[in-house]
């Protein structure tokens, strides 16, 4: 009679198969570390993330772009954050460009109307 238990199979075996089977074994043990591995890095970004989101959230509503990038940069591991530090980069630089563009005009202004009054 034929047994199919795991330790007649192994004794049954030649010296190749031993070794192919312990690298099977071993690839499955290492997908596995890395899916278990996967799901904790997932988990920890998603709580991560609700952390910089309720921290976020008054900064945004100010519009204050400077300090919602260095909020991000102490969120590593929400990828959000990441997403959030680069937009927030574009609008806090077109923030920074339309204050200058509004000082050289009431620059121009303050020196025209005070060329006029003399």
């Amino acid at each position: 009679m034929v047994s199919f238990s795991p330790m007649h199979i192994w004794a049954s075996m030649g010296l190749l198969s031993k070794v192919i089977a312990s690298i099977l074994v071993l690839m499955a043990t290492m997908s596995l570390a890395v899916v278990v591995e996967r799901q904790i890095a997932i988990l920890r970004g998603a709580r991560e993330t609700r952390s910089f989101l309720r921290a976020l959230l008054p900064l945004l509503e100010a519009s204050r772009f400077d300090e919602m990038i260095s909020l991000s940069d102490k969120h590593k591991a929400s990828h959000f954050a990441r997403i959030v530090s680069a937009v927030a980069g574009k609008l806090a630089q077109r923030q920074r460009q339309e204050r200058r563009r509004r000082r050289a005009r009431a620059a121009r202004g303050g020196a025209a109307e005070g060329g006029r009054g003399r």
